[in-house]
């Protein structure tokens, strides 16, 4: 049992740890100066109430029963949605959100293009995922990993340097952007794209690869030989 089910919480705290509990079904709605509270592994949590508004860092992690999150949260910047999978939306009124994470969450239809300050984004595994929106231009690193209705990253995203799309099997198009880290594997479709520009993006910023590969392989980070391989990639889809 955790300490919401013993009611030992204190009603002024401001961080709280429900974890691991097979018992909790909801947050007490009276804990309204909760500004950290992590859910993980609470598979019957299916609410986090709308009057948490100070909440600054929520993270929920194999809730399968949670269904939504409240609109009202407005003071959150860090939003972490792993394994929830009956999540089928972000609020679009949780605009100070600068990371959001969703991971095997495969009903989340799509990001609110009103999450303007996100710099960090990761949607993994999210199935019905097709679009990111071209109002997110402050993001800085996007994970779509595995959204096999990802069919392209928006060229407004000027300032998105890590780039990790692996497995996106729709895949057309990607920004012209000068990456840091680029990572695509399991992208069958970005075979179209010009190999010369990525070429030149790989040769120029050390620490990036460029990986078109229908197999499945992990790459090694930072390692010569990631490069390598990229390069010797991008000869072969050039001479074909």
């Amino acid at each position: 049992m955790c300490i919401i089910c013993t009611k030992e919480y204190d009603l002024s705290c401001v961080h709280l740890n429900c974890s691991k509990c097979p018992n909790v079904t909801s947050i007490p709605d009276i804990l309204v100066n909760l500004r950290i509270l992590y859910c993980w592994n609470c598979p019957n949590l299916d609410t986090i109430p709308d009057t948490l508004v100070n909440l600054t860092m929520l993270q929920c992690q194999i809730c399968p029963n949670l269904c939504s999150i409240p609109n009202t949260l407005v003071n959150l910047t860090i939003l972490r949605c792993y394994g929830c999978s009956n999540l089928d939306y972000i609020p679009d009124t949780l605009v100070k959100l600068t990371k959001l994470s969703c991971y095997h969450c495969p009903n989340m239809g799509s990001i609110p293009a009103t999450l303007v300050n996100l710099k960090i984004l990761y949607c993994w595994n999210c199935q019905n995922m097709d679009s990111i929106p071209d109002t997110l231009v402050n993001i800085t690193k996007l994970s779509c990993q595995q959204c096999p209705n990802m069919s392209s990253i928006p060229d407004t995203l000027v300032n998105l340097i890590h780039l990790h799309c692996n497995k996106c099997t729709m895949l057309t198009s990607i920004p012209n952007n000068k990456f840091t880290n680029l990572f695509c594997y399991g992208c069958p479709y970005l075979r179209q794209c010009d190999p010369d520009a990525y070429e030149d993006r790989i040769n120029k910023y050390n620490n990036a690869a460029w990986i078109i590969q229908e197999k499945f392989w992990y790459p090694v980070w930072g390692k010569q030989r990631q490069i390598e391989e990229g390069l010797e990639l991008i000869h072969t889809i050039k001479s074909n």
